[in-house]
Formats: C-alpha cells, structure tokens, sequence
C-alpha cells in the first residue's frame, strides 16, 4: 500500500470543536500506516510553541500572536505570517480545517511550491445563514474583522482546494456550487470501547441509579433547542416521577433557575470532561439531539448522535440534514421537525422507556457507519485516488 505523508492544518491545539474531528481523523490515518503532522496553533499567548505527540501523530503548535486581543485568533493576520514562515517538510497532501485567516497562507504556502494535493475540510456553515449568523452579532472591529475574512474564505475554499471534504451531504452540495468537484462526506463518529454497565456510569457522574434518564449534552446557539428538552420532561414527568432529565457540556449559571432547585426533576452536571462525556453517554436511557429546522444545522453532523449511539444508547433526534436520513436505524427514535413534533415525540419515547419499549441499538450497523477507523479509511481512499 502506497505509505502517504499528511500535513493537517487546523487552528487551534484546544481540545474543542473540530479538534476531535481532524484529530480523530489523524489518528485513524496514523492507524492506517501513513505518517500524519498536524501543524497548529496555541490559542494561549502565554504558551510556548513546542512540538508534541498526542496518540501516536505528531503536533507542531506555534505560539499565537498577542495581537490576537484585536482580531480574536482564528484570523490574526499575525498569526497567519508566523504560521507561514514556519519550516514545513514535503508531503504528499495538505489538509486545511476551517475558514480561517489563521491557517490559510500556510496551508497555501506548502501547497504552491510542492507536489502536495491541497484539500479543504468544512464543517461547519460560518457565515450566509451559518453559526456567524445565528450567534448574536457585534458591531465591533474584532467581530467585522472575524465576519469579513470567515464569509470570504468561505465561499472561496470549495473553489481553490483540489478537493474538499465535508461532514454532511448540504454542505457537499454546496461546496459542488462553490466551485470544488467531487467532494468527500466525512462524517463524524467515535471510537470502539468496551462498555461499562449503566449503573457503574451513573454512580461515576453522581445521577440516580434507580431513575429513568433523558440525557442531552453540548451546547446550543440559542438555548431554544435545551428548552424543548425541558419542557418535554415537564410534560411527563407529572406522570411517573421516575423519569428525569440531565444535562452537561453547559456552564450551570447558563442554565434556568428552575433547573437548578433542589425538587427539579434536571440534574445539571456542567462542564465535564471527554472520559465523563463517554461515561454520560453511557449512564443515561435516551440521548436527547434536538436541532432547529435552520442551515446551520441543515450543514452539520452532531458528534453526540454518534456517541450516544457508540454507547447502545437510543437516541432522540430531529429529522434535520443529514440525521433524518438515519432515522430507520434501529435505536433511533425520529422526532421530525419544529419544537411540536419534538414535545410528541419526546411524550411517545417515554412511554416507551417506562413500558419497556424501548428499541436496542445495533452496534454493528453504528460501527460500519461511524467508527474513526472506517471514516479514516474514506478519506484515505479519497487521497489515494487524487494522488
């Protein structure tokens, strides 16, 4: 097998976001027998920059500008001439995350003067209707600043690379319009791990070990999507007092007051960390992914719907995107459309839990659709087939 040389160009070394997307797919190409670098930066001022090993693939994290308290740091112009005149070996392809200045005259830099493919991974939908958009807007210099060069970088990406790669079906078809040819879905998934039993999670994370979960982790733009779920369990809890609602990935004091009274039926874990999240993902009866009907959402794969799934825990998800093509997958309970549909169908899933009713997951069936080791095993037969 043909042994290729990878240069991934992310913008930030932060454990967040798109991280565990190029980097899952790092380690999967890794796995595989090809040598991966992943070259970044440490949106940190006070870090140095330093060359790491995180699972097997090798980091080069520069330190990020203090001119980033101006621009932010995806699109420090500072940042994008530091990160340019680094010294960057010869490989076979050069992969860029994001829209961002940041990353962008380096990822060009080693594509111009080599025989490196240029590719471009976009995940997510930033501006004309994307997370820029939804997000509440600043008129601020930084904010013009970050809005100007993302929008830009973002309609003009799909044209430059030679390929581009995406999370979902939408935004594939989108970058066809902006110019790139035969893109690549990628989607995002997990790794195989053994499991441990619900009650052994859920005495890790504190929940009870005797109640019926909801469980819902992450974040929204909005929190419009989190108050669906709450208003869900207040519909049913009434009813059998059992059922319970609990929620991370949200700092608490983000969080409704009445979610946090002692006699609420939400336990609310805050900020935890990615062992905990697999571990939550675990613990509960019903993984909770409810998506507005916008292009934000229309363009993205939730990592969580993959991971609650990992954990052959059934999900309850809106039929947004890519997700309403996987709801015939058995322990996946479609919710349609609109904050209606999701209270019905949130109302029917406890039925089903209390009755025993509950669908079972297959795991075979998620890990041929889902596991780092076969989406990595995609994008290396994409390389291979523009090498």
């Amino acid at each position: 097998m043909i042994r290729l040389t990878v240069h991934f160009v992310t913008d930030s070394s932060l454990a967040t976001g798109t991280y565990f997307r190029s980097h899952n797919l790092a380690v999967g190409l890794t796995r595989l027998g090809h040598q991966v670098r992943v070259f970044t930066c440490d949106h940190n001022t006070a870090a140095a920059s330093r060359e790491e090993v995180r699972d097997g693939v090798q980091y080069r994290i520069v330190r990020s500008s203090k001119a980033q308290r101006f621009f932010g740091a995806p699109n420090n112009p500072m940042n994008a001439i530091r990160r340019a005149f680094q010294d960057y070996p010869r490989s076979d392809v050069v992969h860029l995350f994001q829209p961002f200045l940041s990353g962008l005259l380096a990822w060009s830099r080693q594509t111009r003067n080599s025989r490196a493919v240029a590719w471009y991974d976009w995940d997510d939908l930033w501006a004309a209707g994307g997370l820029m958009d939804r997000q509440k807007q600043s008129t601020t210099l930084c904010y013009q600043w970050n809005y100007f060069w993302t929008s830009l970088l973002e309609r003009g990406l799909p044209g430059r690379a030679a390929r581009t790669t995406t999370c979902s079906t939408w935004l594939a078809n989108l970058a066809e319009r902006r110019g790139t040819s035969n893109p690549v879905v990628i989607r995002n998934g997990f790794w195989p791990a053994s499991l441990v039993e619900r009650h052994v999670a859920r005495q890790a994370l504190g929940l009870d070990p005797h109640a019926l979960y909801f469980g819902f982790m992450g974040r929204t733009l909005t929190g419009d999507e989190l108050e669906w779920c709450f208003e869900g369990i207040r519909r049913t809890s009434g009813s059998d007092r059992s059922l319970r609602l609990t929620v991370c990935g949200l700092p608490l004091n983000t969080l409704p007051q009445f979610a946090l009274q002692p006699k609420s039926q939400v336990d609310a874990l805050g900020i935890i960390d990615q062992e905990q999240a697999r571990l939550f993902a675990r613990a509960v009866d019903i993984g909770l992914v409810p998506l507005e009907d916008h292009l934000f959402n229309w363009s993205r794969f939730p990592v969580r719907f993959a991971h609650f799934l990992a954990a052959s825990t059934p999900v309850l998800t809106s039929e947004i995107g890519d997700l309403a093509g996987f709801s015939n997958i058995s322990g996946v309970l479609p919710a349609g459309k609109g904050r209606d549909s999701w209270i019905i169908a949130f109302q029917r899933a406890a039925t089903q839990l209390t009755t025993g009713g509950l669908p079972t997951v297959d795991s075979r069936v998620v890990g041929d659709l889902f596991s780092w080791g076969l989406l990595a095993t995609q994008l290396q037969t994409a390389y291979l087939s523009n090498s």
